[in-house]
């Protein structure tokens, strides 16, 4: 693929966010090597790559709600996918990032995934399936449950269907209105929200890439169909073993990552078509680029067949890539950095008011000072603030529930504190696949001590005080 630049007139730049549904940060490497390699060639080349980005909540809805307000769900209200505890209902669409830069000046277009319970619940007059949420210029969002083929748009308030033909796979249609969005652009500046589907359950790849990634195997971490779980809390001690290659476990998982791979594939095609029209229309040298994903995934760690959710870092560590003016090109970051990060460098680039109080810092120095300065954070709180039932896929009307917590990382050690006074405790230096919890270990008494008061201390924080 070639890219050409050009100059755009406006001062203010342009903002193209790209998010994937339930894409852990190792596969982005793998979409190195789909078949037009889009992602890495357009962005990853042109831009700085941050290894240690994570979501703050590892859940479709409390995820995307805090990057519109760049706040944790304790401070927004959105704390699961479900009507209840405080989901979509109870979230305020007042006060987001898309209001913020409309009443800037921008043009605000969101294409794709909104946030779950939209077209569904009722949150005030009028067909929930024809809302247009506040702060949007243009609205093209899946209504209901989201998926790759028979699914309705809202098309700026009007119903559009589509069927189970290939020219309907959601992505490749997503993608084409991105596309039609930033070839209509005038002078004001923009702010686009592309948000697919892929490689969200249940995992379907378009026909093109359907038989693509038949022989791929699940990558096997250390964690993976961990052996010895006594130092885990009992929703993982509960699970069984994934048995040996060839069960049932072990097809399933292996399945679900080839069909995760050709989902992503078509995301990569996806980003071609989005880039190809940034350059086309002279956009591309002043238009920041984000690419990332609203929360991990989990495939066969610590005996979790699946899911997302829970505390471990291939759930809750997600890919960050951003190229734009002024960004080195091909540089990495190691620094802890999260999705309320990224709101907080948006406003800071666009050089806009926030409405809310932000709970992340921008990320724009990361860019400009030596890998070998200051830390960015020395801790980042995680929270998932509701228990989450669960049903295990491999057995018929098994289930587990994955309780409540709050946890701290730093680059030297992870706690989590559940709702059940269980406590994990992690050397990530020494640990990183989390393989043995040291929360016993009387040689890091004093450590576990520090890290518990640390997290007291940002469990419920606001703005500054969730930056330590």
């Amino acid at each position: 693929m070639t890219i050409f630049f050009s100059s755009q007139a406006a001062s203010a730049p342009n903002f193209v966010v790209i998010m994937t549904d339930d894409q852990d940060a190792e596969s982005l490497v793998g979409m190195n090597g789909a078949a037009v390699g889009s992602t890495f060639s357009t962005i990853v080349k042109r831009g700085i790559t941050f290894r240690n980005s994570f979501v703050v909540t590892p859940q479709c809805g409390p995820s995307r709600a805090s990057f519109l307000t760049g706040q944790y769900p304790h401070n927004h209200g959105l704390w699961t996918n479900n009507v209840t505890p405080n989901g979509y209902a109870q979230f305020s669409e007042q006060q987001t990032l898309a209001v913020w830069l409309k009443n800037a000046g921008y043009r605000t277009s969101l294409i794709g995934k909104y946030i779950n319970g939209y077209g569904t619940v009722v949150k005030g007059p009028g067909n929930p399936q024809s809302v247009v949420p506040p702060g949007w210029s243009n609205w093209q969002a899946f209504v209901g449950n989201p998926d790759y083929y028979n699914y309705t748009l809202n098309i700026n308030g009007s119903l559009e269907s589509h069927g189970s033909a290939d020219g309907d796979y959601s992505t490749d249609v997503i993608a084409a209105k991105a596309a039609s969005f930033i070839a209509s652009q005038g002078s004001s500046p923009f702010f686009l929200w592309v948000t697919f589907n892929a490689p969200h359950d249940p995992f379907t790849p378009p026909s093109r890439y359907a038989k693509s990634y038949g022989t791929l195997a699940s990558p096997r971490s250390p964690g993976w169909n961990e052996a010895d779980v006594s130092d885990k809390p009992a929703y993982i001690r509960g699970l069984p073993l994934l048995g040996t290659a060839g069960t049932n476990a072990y097809l399933w998982i292996n399945q679900t990552y080839r069909s995760q791979m050709g989902a992503l594939a078509a995301v990569d095609d996806g980003v071609g078509t989005i880039m190809n029209q940034l350059a086309a229309s002279g956009l591309l040298s002043n238009t920041y680029v984000i690419f990332t994903s609203d929360n991990g995934y989990m495939r066969g760690e610590h005996r979790l067949p699946y899911n997302k959710v829970v505390p471990y870092e291939p759930s809750i560590r997600v890919p960050l890539v951003i190229s734009g003016p002024g960004i080195p090109a091909e540089i990495e970051r190691g620094d802890l950095v999260s999705n309320v990060d990224v709101t907080a460098t948006i406003i800071d680039l666009a050089g806009v008011n926030a409405g809310l109080v932000l709970d992340g810092k921008s990320l724009r120095p990361l860019w400009s000072t030596s890998q070998y300065g200051p830390p960015f954070r020395n801790y980042l709180l995680f929270e998932f603030m509701a228990n989450q039932p669960q049903l295990y896929p491999m057995a018929a009307g098994q289930s587990y529930t994955i309780p409540a917590y709050s946890a701290i990382r730093s680059s030297a050690y992870k706690l989590t504190q559940y709702n059940t006074a269980e406590i994990e405790l992690y050397d990530m230096t020494n640990d990183p696949a989390e393989l043995r919890s040291a929360h016993a270990d009387q040689a890091l008494a004093p450590v576990l001590a520090s890290y518990m008061q640390t997290l007291q201390s940002m469990r419920w924080c606001v703005g500054s005080s969730c930056v330590k």
